[in-house]
């Protein structure tokens, strides 16, 4: 295995089990290719009063938000990207 293969893979994993599944939820709603703002801009108009709940946040943990969306965006991209480029096979879609 490559070595972007295996650094592919341990971002995807990481990023999911490392952080709550609704952020990544929430983050996977938006489109690979928007930036990180706008993904993070869609992010807090989720929260329940949307600048004012992030604004009231302690900055260790509006920083560990940002770096949470991030990584899931990232991970987002890197699916999308070996997806298209025919890096991911299943075992289960193999031709006969």
């Amino acid at each position: 295995m490559s070595k972007v293969k295996k650094q592919s893979k341990q971002v995807k994993q990481a990023s999911h089990d490392k952080h709550h599944p609704i952020i990544c939820q929430i983050v996977g709603r938006c489109h690979v290719g928007e930036s990180n703002r706008a993904v993070l801009k869609y992010v807090i108009s989720r929260l329940d009063k949307k600048m004012k709940t992030w604004r009231g946040m302690p900055r260790d943990e509006r920083r560990k938000l940002m770096v949470a969306v991030f990584e899931c965006h990232l991970a987002n991209f890197q699916l999308y990207s070996d997806v298209m480029t025919g890096k991911v096979t299943y075992e289960r879609y193999k031709p006969l």
